[in-house]
């Protein structure tokens, strides 16, 4: 029967300075590429999206129009950011409502380049609470087709007498 003796406390922490250094250097690559992706894309969500293939990127791609009228025409402005290095021309665009007809297409963004697309959203007149979404197509194959959503909260029409149907 032999009888060992317990590791000594230098023979158990001999690999803790490989592993220090190794946390270490981690640490340094990582806030390197978080810098990088700050100074190239703004944001390391932005560099992030940039990677999942959204190189069209959408300032606001909900927009929610409160109060609207029936039999309104509403235009309303989408702020689109090319994130990637070369031009991108957005080719064309569909809708879930013919209600909605997108404006100015075809259109390039050259890199980095920040430009509106306009939605114009007709509203019938009998038309109550609605929203929808458009798909624009780019020529980049790399790239994720570009969603926009809106969502319209059409006020009831006023009674002659001044007061609301419901």
């Amino acid at each position: 029967m032999t009888v060992t003796s317990p590791p000594s406390r230098v023979a158990r922490f001999k690999g803790l300075p490989a592993i220090a250094l190794v946390l270490c250097l981690t640490a340094v690559l990582l806030t390197l590429a978080a810098g990088f992706a700050r100074h190239r894309f703004g944001s390391v969500a932005a560099s992030i999206a940039y990677l999942r293939g959204e190189h069209v990127a959408v300032d606001e791609p909900l927009k929610s129009l409160v109060g609207i009228q029936g039999g309104s025409r509403l235009v309303v402005r989408y702020g689109l950011t090319n994130r990637s290095g070369h031009p991108i021309k957005l080719v064309g665009a569909t809708s879930s409502c013919s209600c909605t007809a997108v404006e100015d297409l075809p259109k390039t963004l050259a890199a980095f380049e920040k430009q509106s697309v306009q939605v114009k959203i007709t509203v019938a007149e009998d038309r109550s609470d609605f929203s929808g979404s458009i798909r624009l197509f780019t020529d980049d194959l790399d790239s994720q087709d570009v969603v926009l959503k809106y969502s319209v909260h059409v006020e009831p029409p006023s009674s002659p007498g001044g007061v609301r149907n419901k």
